[in-house]
């Protein structure tokens, strides 16, 4: 179980560049991204800030573990993207999108970057190794 603060950044609130060198992350022992998003630059600065801090970070897709966070849970959006093209169908044949349902996630992916962890320091358990989907090394 994580202690301690927490700093979660979303969309709006994303760090800059400047942000990386005023300390106002120090303080804080774990990073949470939370539904942030925002191209490559930011992954970039995200990667830098947990790095440069030494904050573990969990993030909510597996591309932004690739790109140097710890771990995420979230759901498979190739999945979700898969599923779309039936909504589009379902539309142009006269179906108003109200009365579509609303679906929700069914398959989650669980990524964990070990070579991220090392860096950081940290031990990841062999049981949540086990049950990841994908373990970057």
């Amino acid at each position: 179980m994580l202690q301690g603060d927490v700093i979660k950044i979303r969309h709006h609130d994303r760090p800059r560049s400047n942000d990386l060198n005023a300390g106002g992350y120090t303080n804080s022992r774990h990073l949470l991204a939370a539904g942030a998003s925002g191209g490559a630059n930011f992954l970039y600065l995200l990667t830098c800030l947990h790095l440069k801090h030494r904050l573990p970070t969990m993030v909510h897709t597996g591309e932004m573990v690739k790109s140097g966070g710890v771990i995420s849970h979230g759901a498979d959006y190739l999945d979700l993207f898969r599923h779309a093209p039936e909504y589009v169908d379902r539309i142009l044949k006269g179906t108003k999108p109200a009365d579509l349902p609303v679906q929700q996630s069914t398959k989650f992916v669980l990524v964990v970057n070990l070579k991220t962890a090392k860096a950081l320091g940290l031990k990841i358990p062999p049981a949540l190794l086990v049950r990841a989907d994908e373990v970057i090394e």
